[in-house]
């Protein structure tokens, strides 16, 4: 509302003859024991007014009038300064129309005085302008009484609403009307503030000393009192007195879409937390847990546990670049609040922070649009199954979506309020700010929106009221931006050790790593291909979002951005326009900087939040295109039958909500085989809670191996069984242990190894989303390929091979089998045998990067180069990490005296290697020394370089004899023969030994 700070001059002079009136209303609450207690102070301040001058006189509610003139006979004796107001008439014709009341919520003779005094002092007052009293703020307990109210009211006002107000006439009815005079004084304050009037401030001080707590008290209590007035009283008050219901509706304001909006979320805030129970933890939830735990212990050590920092944790290092908000929260709350376990301690604030982003969701929506906006984007949202399944246990990107929605409708109120922001819409701007970078660093996204959006409404400010006035504004601006970056940059590093530690380096330090996500190298399937996510498509996650979202997206979205044109030059299309922005360039951004992405799209989750507030407002949009009842009728059913797919297929599914995918793909039967499933591992615990009921695993030993998550099993496990063991195998070897029971998913696994082998043979049971095998239950028969590694582990080669002979038996489509079998045949030179084999393994999965690597290492001992080189290439772009594929090429063309592209994957085998491979630092050195032979301008360089990667070799194996002949060789070749004597002595030592 616009403050008007300049006194208006008007008709009326504050004059003997300018009629001042007092209303003097028992509020009903203040019964007659209660009007008892202060009769002192009612009767002192009747006295008064009875003294007062002649234009000074008292009004009498007709509500309360009986009540004041029992308790209180001078109002009988003195009939002239008391006037009974008459319901059946109009106060303006009962009053002078000229003149002003004096409203207040505490009968304070004080208070009454001052105001008289300040009435008597003006020169002039405007009838169009209600004037608010108000405390002067001059004391340190008024400073931080002020700061508070501020911060949780919308109030403007300078100074502290005392409730001592002066009303003109022609407004006391609707005053009335709106009850204003029955609530507190900071509630009335900001209604006031609020009903489209005139106002200013008016300083009378009551000079009573209210204690901090009793103030907050005030505040809070008026806020809950709003609360219930603005959401509940008020719209069934508007939807009791609807004469034409039809009608209303299409009123997108109308009560009941409010009211409906309200109930949602209540409802929501017990439903979500109930719901989130049934759902199992996630992928590397432990390592979170892990992390706050040592989060929470320094900070209650006051920084002497210093466990946090310890690198040799875990995945320490990559989460040393997460802030940790939501997780210090959980772990606060479950060791000294929760009664439940930690898993579900954190399920249930995950699903609250689902409700908050629902909440917030909806309040953008009615900035935009309406409350039917809000309703329509609460519920779209609750009905998208990838939102609803990750607000359950997703404690990365909930957090941050829930900040990035925090931070969008606050910094919309601040742009509107702009250039003079309330303090409580900078504070909760500067939060929503901190706690987005306080999840990941990345929220600083906002802080670029803020410098962006708010020197567009500079420019248009200053376009508007010309360049002196924007040239004025530009200090303000700035210490406006640079208060709520300050708060905001500094208050996301206060559950952030790591960022407390170097407050400057370290967060931007982890903005890099996060733009480009090296602390993983992962693969996955995306269109039919398994692809390396360090370098995804340019559409991945815009192809994501259109085969993962529900179809009503879709639709409204298209809908949302038709009316862009014609509502360009309105407040509501500048909003679409930072509603469309807010949603395109993150995702624009990863594309230009070629992030890392994976497990789909929930990196991206946060902007599905502006973009469906322009999906709730493209189909408000198409109900505001007709009024016939028979057409939008007919759209609520399409609506309605649009979000009841999604819905019927979570309730069919639950609780795997999170691997839906939308009819443009057929569903999840559609995009299996061509799109990753769940690739959390959520759906451990179901498989857990199958083998627990249905097989004999309780009372006896058990090992379950997976290629999931272990801690996803094992948790729920051992609520059932102390005996239940989980093991995890890796993606290419998930029979070299031996196990009695498997739980294997098909995740990294490529469309024709899923389509082959997937679920593998001995399946006892799968957890299904629709027809599609999340995890296939596997029990083991035999453990022919656990004995066939033990034997080639100690160097029986030929029990080995029967071994896995008899595993390739079993089961012919285990690759597995089929490549320990293809391992022993080409150690013992039977490669056209072992090629036979892996031929027949390469059919089954056709990017497996192991069977590959062997038959181009087969081809390459038969001295077949230029057939070995594609299959290993090949090996390599299945695997970018794949040593011995490097390490095999590098030996090829070696052999075939191309130097510069053997140390080109040898020196990108280096890149992967985990200082364990000897032999590749050996042959780079090789073809360096050979390399530097061939081209005396660079031998020296050459040699220097050979020389490193010789002692790299020794470093790793001090007993490789052949790395101390070259050594030797270069320095005898440089002249250097002292050097040289001593490595063949280390030669010779340890040709002696061995």
């Amino acid at each position: 509302m616009k403050k008007h700070k300049k006194k208006q001059k008007s008709s009326i002079s504050s004059t003997p003859n300018t009629p001042l009136y007092f209303y003097l209303d028992l509020p009903a609450k203040h019964n007659q024991s209660n009007a008892s207690e202060k009769i002192d102070e009612w009767a002192e301040l009747l006295q008064y007014l009875v003294n007062s001058p002649e234009h000074v006189r008292a009004v009498l509610p007709s509500q309360s009038s009986n009540l004041i003139k029992e308790q209180f006979p001078v109002v009988i004796e003195h009939p002239a300064k008391f006037i009974e107001l008459d319901d059946s008439n109009a106060l303006e014709e009962q009053l002078s129309a000229s003149g002003f009341a004096v409203v207040f919520h505490q009968n304070t003779l004080n208070g009454v005085k001052a105001l008289e005094q300040w009435y008597m002092q003006q020169v002039s007052l405007s009838q169009d302008t209600v004037y608010i009293g108000v405390d002067a703020v001059n004391t340190r307990k008024q400073r931080l009484k002020k700061l508070c109210e501020s911060v949780w009211t919308p109030n403007t006002l300078k100074g502290i609403g005392n409730g001592l107000n002066l009303v003109p006439v022609k407004f006391l009815e609707n005053y009335l009307a709106e009850e204003l005079h029955r609530e507190s004084p900071c509630l009335a304050s900001q209604r006031l503030q609020k009903t489209g009037w005139k106002w200013e401030e008016m300083p009378v001080s009551l000079d009573e000393d209210t204690s901090f707590f009793r103030f907050q008290w005030a505040v809070w209590s008026s806020l809950c009192k709003n609360f219930v007035k603005q959401n509940f009283t008020n719209p069934w008050t508007e939807m009791r007195k609807s004469t034409d219901v039809w009608k209303d509706l299409q009123n997108g304001n109308f009560g009941l879409y409010r009211l409906s909006f309200v109930f949602l979320i209540l409802f929501l805030l017990f439903f979500m937390p109930f719901l989130s129970f049934d759902f199992g933890n996630t992928w590397d939830e432990w390592t979170h847990v892990d992390y706050a735990r040592d989060i929470l212990d320094f900070y209650l050590s006051w920084g002497e546990n210093q466990a946090v920092f310890d690198l040799s944790k875990h995945t320490r290092y990559a989460h040393l670049h997460y802030g940790a908000s939501f997780d210090t929260l959980a772990e606060f709350v479950y060791r000294y609040l929760s009664p439940f376990g930690i898993y579900e301690t954190r399920h249930l604030l995950n699903a609250l922070f689902g409700v908050l982003i629902i909440w917030f969701t909806g309040r953008i929506a009615k900035a935009y649009g309406s409350w039917r906006a809000a309703l329509l984007a609460a519920i779209l949202l609750l009905c998208s199954p990838r939102f609803l399944g990750h607000s359950m246990n997703n404690p990365k990107d909930i957090p941050f979506a829930l900040g990035y929605a925090i931070g969008l409708f606050y910094l919309l109120r601040f742009l509107k309020q702009l250039p003079r922001p309330t303090i409580g819409t900078v504070f909760w701007l500067s939060f929503g700010i901190a706690f987005t970078i306080s999840s990941k660093i990345g929220g600083l996204i906002l802080v670029g929106y803020l410098g962006l959006f708010t020197g567009i409404v500079w420019l248009y400010h200053t376009y508007a009221q010309g360049l002196k006035v924007g040239i004025s504004q530009v200090p303000r601006y700035g210490f406006l931006m640079l208060v709520v970056i300050a708060v905001g940059y500094f208050g996301g590093l206060l559950l952030w050790p790591q960022g407390l530690k170097d407050p400057i380096h370290n967060p931007l330090q982890s903005l890099q790593e996060f733009t480009n996500f090296r602390f993983l190298i992962a693969y996955e399937l995306f269109e039919g291909k398994r692809i390396l996510m360090e370098n995804p498509p340019g559409h991945y996650t815009f192809k994501w979002i259109w085969i993962s979202v529900p179809l009503f997206v879709h639709i409204g979205f298209l809908l949302g951005i038709l009316p862009v044109p014609q509502r360009l030059k309105q407040y509501k299309g500048a909003i679409l326009l930072f509603l469309l922005f807010t949603f395109l360039f993150p995702i624009g951004y990863t594309i230009v900087k070629n992030s890392t992405l994976y497990s789909g799209w929930r990196h991206m989750l946060f902007t599905f939040i502006p973009m469906i507030v322009i999906v709730a407002a493209g189909w408000e949009y198409l109900f505001t295109l007709s009024k016939k009842k028979m057409i939008n009728f007919s759209l609520a059913g399409l609506l309605l039958v649009l979000t009841g797919l999604p819905v019927y297929w979570m309730v069919k599914n639950h609780p795997n909500e999170y691997v839906y995918f939308n009819e443009l793909t057929g569903g999840i039967n559609g995009a299996y085989t061509h799109y990753e499933t769940e690739y959390w591992s959520q759906s451990l615990r179901q498989a857990v809670e199958w083998l627990v009921e249905n097989e004999p695993v309780k009372d006896k030993k058990i090992v379950i191996a997976t290629n999931f998550e272990v801690h996803c099993g094992q948790y729920y496990a051992e609520k059932y069984s102390d005996k239940i063991q989980i093991v995890w195998t890796r993606e290419n070897e998930k029979y070299r242990r031996p196990w009695d029971y498997a739980f294997f998913g098909s995740r990294t696994m490529s469309k024709e190894q899923i389509e082959n082998t997937f679920p593998p043979k001995n399946t006892i049971h799968t957890i299904k989303a629709d027809t599609v095998p999340l995890v296939a239950i596997v029990k083991r028969q035999n453990n022919y390929l656990p004995k066939a590694f033990e034997a080639r582990s100690q160097g029986k080669a030929a029990e080995a091979l029967e071994y896995a002979r008899k595993a390739m038996e079993a089961d012919p489509a285990n690759v597995e089998a089929l490549r320990m079998n293809g391992i022993l045949l080409i150690g013992m030179r039977r490669y056209e045998e072992a090629l036979q084999i892996l031929e027949n393994c390469l059919r089954l999965s056709p990017e497996d990067y192991v069977c590959l690597t062997l038959i181009g290492t087969a081809l390459y001992s038969q001295e077949e180069y230029n057939q070995a080189v594609p299959f290993l290439k090949q090996a390599i772009e299945c695997k970018i990490n794949n040593v011995s594929a490097y390490h095999n090429l590098g030996r090829i063309y070696i052999a075939q005296k191309n130097y510069p592209a053997a140390l080109k994957y040898l020196q990108e085998g280096m890149k992967y290697d985990t200082n364990k491979n000897y032999a590749l630092y050996f042959d780079a050195g090789v073809a360096l020394i050979q390399q530097g032979l061939r081209n005396p301008k660079i031998k020296i360089n050459c040699f220097r370089m050979a020389i490193q990667s010789l002692e790299k070799s020794l470093k790793i194996n001090p007993n490789y004899s052949r790395a101390y002949r070259n050594l030797a060789y270069i320095y005898s070749n440089l002249g250097n023969q002292q050097k040289a004597q001593h490595y063949l002595q280390m030669m010779n030592q340890r040709l002696q030994r061995n």
